[in-house]
């Protein structure tokens, strides 16, 4: 029953995501770094991405996702952006609408001027849209109802024993 559950969740995840197809469906801020922080957490099981950007004129954390990580030229970053640079960044149109309330904002692309950058929107979009949760969700679903099928008849005894 877990399973199910946990597929509902997968399957639902999708649903309430930011609508983002294209880069048009983006909103772009120019803004001067501030700062930034690249930390990565190495466990035995785990391995845990906190890239954030502080950018000047908004008190949010930009943040790197995870999944978005792989798509992210941090060493080029490192060696050609400092404290003061402007950058022009990627955010979704629901972040953007709702950036006042938000402490973390989800970057969808990192660019230094129009021919150089170093998250790509592109890229991070085709990723975004991967519906990797949903299948995810779906596998987990049906796995669960297979579990749930082959054991009912554990569930009716447990039922009368209660």
């Amino acid at each position: 029953m877990l399973l199910i559950v946990v597929g509902l969740f997968f399957t639902g995840v999708p649903l309430f995501m930011d609508k983002v197809h294209s880069k048009s469906d983006l909103v772009e801020i120019s803004a001067t770094l501030r700062n930034c922080s690249f930390d990565e957490h190495r466990g035995p099981r785990y391995h845990t991405y906190l890239y954030y950007l502080y950018l000047n004129n908004y008190p949010n954390t930009f943040q790197i996702s995870a999944d978005f990580v792989p798509y992210f030229d941090k060493d080029y970053f490192e060696k050609t952006v400092q404290s003061g640079d402007t950058l022009h960044v990627f955010i979704s149109r629901h972040d953007y609408a709702a950036i006042d309330y938000q402490e973390k904002v989800k970057l969808f692309g990192i660019y230094k001027d129009n021919t150089t950058y170093y998250l790509n929107c592109d890229q991070v979009i085709q990723k975004y849209n991967d519906g990797l949760q949903l299948y995810g969700g779906l596998i987990f679903i049906f796995v669960g109802l297979l579990l749930f099928y082959f054991n009912k008849d554990k569930l009716k005894i447990s039922n009368y024993i209660l």
